[in-house]
């Protein structure tokens, strides 16, 4: 059961929080993730890689352009994340609940913990590297 999960959105639409740069002991899930998860994972994936903010975003709702948050605003975050983490190498899957999809990802300088929060029609309502 997918939420829309405006309640998700904090603040300027995403947190981006290395506070927890390296991920926690959480085991892989027993599951796959769904195909249209997996797809807006990729295209966030490629965009944080290629510093692309329209592959980026492009499976964002509206809802992550309130508050004035736009795409270049998106690519600053990416980028600085880039010099904290390095490039995305790779991902396990943790699981989902209520719409959350959660990965613990490799990069090249560290791990963090991916959250995506899609709504009905596999768009991002919320979005967090912890």
């Amino acid at each position: 059961m997918r939420k829309s999960g405006t309640a998700w959105v904090v603040g300027l639409g995403v947190v981006l929080s290395l506070g927890a740069v390296l991920a926690g002991c959480a085991r892989p899930s027993a599951t796959p993730a769904p195909e249209d998860a997996l797809r807006v994972l990729a295209n966030v994936r490629e965009g944080y890689n290629a510093s692309d903010a329209e592959s980026f975003c492009q499976d964002f709702a509206p809802i992550m352009f309130t508050r004035g948050f736009t795409k270049a605003a998106y690519l600053d975050v990416v980028k600085g994340l880039q010099r904290k983490l390095g490039q995305w190498v790779s991902e396990v899957y943790l699981g989902e609940k209520d719409g959350v999809y959660t990965w613990r990802a490799s990069f090249e300088k560290g791990r963090a913990k991916v959250v995506l929060v899609l709504d009905d029609e596999w768009k991002v309502t919320g979005l967090w590297f912890r």
